[in-house]
């Protein structure tokens, strides 16, 4: 068979892969293979395909085929590329990192080996090494940098940094729900709870099927309320607690949180503020066992409050029990 026919192949196969029919080019790829084996392009193509499916014997194929194709074409860039990244996918970080810096080596200008090869090293431990590999780049930044430059500050704690990379990744994507992640973890390392709440409800609504938000968001109430109570703010850190078990019924409660409540209750009474004493003790009530100290405080708060509002509160007791 002549050049020009496994060219047509590749070059049909390539086509089906951007318009994603992969069982097509997979098969566009096989025809040219029969017709000449020694084809870079073609073992490279294959990996991308072969890589698609993050199965561990498909990333292992996708391997190989790269491995061919830069045995055929030792200054492949793009393979090298590819394989880095299967490499990290599979833990193989030291592999992952001779090939992303052979990349570099033929590409100096290569942004995304550069990303890569951060990544790679921060997944070693090496969190200064893939800082300063960010750093380096120039030129336009993408949402990608941001989004590894904002982990790794946040990991070294250098939270305001974070923030900074955080705001300019939203000019490019405000939709991009990792990076109201990143942007609470930020604050919640500089102890800005109210903030950090207010990223992790952008991140909920605009993906609103996780619900890991919401247990993080009654995580940073409490430490709220932790952060009220050493202020000496008692029913400020109550209404804290109150909210967290409202906002996640399994956020994990303990005898300090309890205390706080109890106290709370104790100081509203004696400022006879009864409904606020009565959802304190509400909140008590679903996260404890019966506590004769807290009957006698309900009974208390109940009787001190106006005739309309305790007859109100009595019927609703009695009809949800």
């Amino acid at each position: 068979m002549s050049q020009e026919n496994y060219l047509y192949y590749l070059e049909k196969a390539i086509e089906s892969f951007k318009n994603k029919d992969y069982d097509k080019a997979m098969s566009m790829l096989d025809e040219a293979l029969q017709q000449n084996y020694d084809v870079p392009q073609l073992h490279f193509w294959m990996g991308k395909i072969y890589s698609l499916e993050l199965t561990e014997e498909r990333l292992n194929t996708a391997i190989i085929s790269f491995s061919q194709a830069v045995q055929l074409k030792p200054d492949y860039e793009e393979a090298y590329l590819e394989r880095g990244r299967l490499y990290l996918k599979t833990g193989e970080v030291n592999k992952a990192i001779k090939d992303l810096e052979k990349v570099i080596q033929l590409n100096p200008s290569n942004k995304e080996a550069y990303l890569l090869l951060a990544q790679a090293y921060f997944s070693k431990g090496n969190k200064e090494k893939a800082l300063n590999i960010l750093k380096n780049i120039t030129g336009e930044k993408s949402l990608d940098f941001y989004i590894q430059m904002a982990k790794i500050l946040i990991e070294t704690e250098n939270f305001e940094e974070a923030i900074s990379y955080i705001e300019r990744g939203k000019k490019l994507d405000n939709n991009a729900v990792i990076l109201y992640e990143l942007s609470a973890k930020a604050y919640e390392g500089m102890q800005e709870y109210i903030k950090a709440i207010e990223e992790l409800q952008t991140a909920s609504y605009l993906n609103p099927s996780e619900d890991r938000y919401f247990k993080q968001i009654a995580i940073d109430l409490l430490k709220l309320a932790e952060k009220e109570k050493k202020q000496g703010n008692i029913k400020k850190s109550a209404k804290y607690i109150a909210m967290a078990v409202d906002v996640d019924y399994d956020v994990p409660i303990n005898d300090f949180h309890k205390n706080i409540l109890k106290e709370a209750i104790k100081s509203c009474i004696l400022e006879n503020q009864s409904k606020q004493a009565l959802s304190f003790i509400d909140c008590i009530e679903r996260i404890a066992q019966y506590e004769p100290e807290i009957n006698q405080l309900k009974k208390q708060a109940i009787k001190n409050l106006p005739l309309k509002d305790k007859i109100i509160r009595l019927l609703t007791d009695i009809y949800t029990k």
